[in-house]
């Protein structure tokens, strides 16, 4: 494993932190931001972490995939429609992941359980934004907040997304018969293992 460390101060006096952790064997990396007040009066911070505009060639208009940016809240899936987003929508409740696709990569936001909520935004273009964020806080000098999450770039196979955890396979929509496809898709996998074919199996 291996971590890139990034530091910046604002004007304000408020120092950012953020630290990405890669890991050779995933497709998951850690990320943690941490806010330090290095001023000499209280400041209010608003913790977030984001993820575009866009996802790979989404900016080509005529060749790219994209999906719409899809959550997986309250242990349903949801989509949000660009088209009809101004501005930008914030979900809360039980939040699983909040992630960017197309036909075959994904990049997912998982909050781990910090109390975060996610957000949906719509960038110049028409290129999405997705992210986590906390609730607003205040800093007395020389304090400190951190906010972590996971984060997911890679291929939308369903046996890497359940390795993953947090229900992240869900980002694969089989359709009205998902109770049927994801288990015949399972079996399917599971016989290639010993038939080298998928025809055989």
């Amino acid at each position: 494993s291996g971590t890139i460390t990034f530091t910046q101060v604002a004007g304000s006096g408020i120092e950012l932190q953020k630290q990405v952790t890669f890991r050779a064997d995933r497709y998951q990396v850690e990320v943690g931001l941490t806010a330090r007040n290095l001023s000499a009066t209280d400041l209010t911070v608003d913790p977030r972490l984001a993820w575009g505009p866009g996802l790979r060639n989404s900016a080509d208009k005529t060749h790219n995939t994209l999906q719409a940016p899809t959550l997986w809240l309250n242990g349903k899936r949801v989509h949000e429609d660009l088209a009809k987003l101004g501005g930008e929508k914030d979900y809360t409740g039980d939040l699983a992941w909040v992630a960017l696709q197309d036909t075959y990569f994904a990049a997912a936001l998982l909050p781990g359980g910090q109390g975060l909520h996610a957000f949906v935004a719509k960038a110049g273009d028409d290129q999405p934004v997705i992210g986590l964020a906390g609730a607003r806080q205040t800093l007395p000098p020389g304090d400190q907040v951190t906010t972590s999450a996971q984060v997911f770039a890679g291929p939308k196979d369903l046996d890497v997304l359940k390795g993953v955890g947090q229900d992240l396979d869900n980002l694969v929509d089989l359709g009205w018969f998902d109770f049927l496809a994801r288990p015949a898709l399972y079996l399917l996998k599971f016989l290639y293992r010993f038939t080298g074919n998928y025809g055989l199996a």
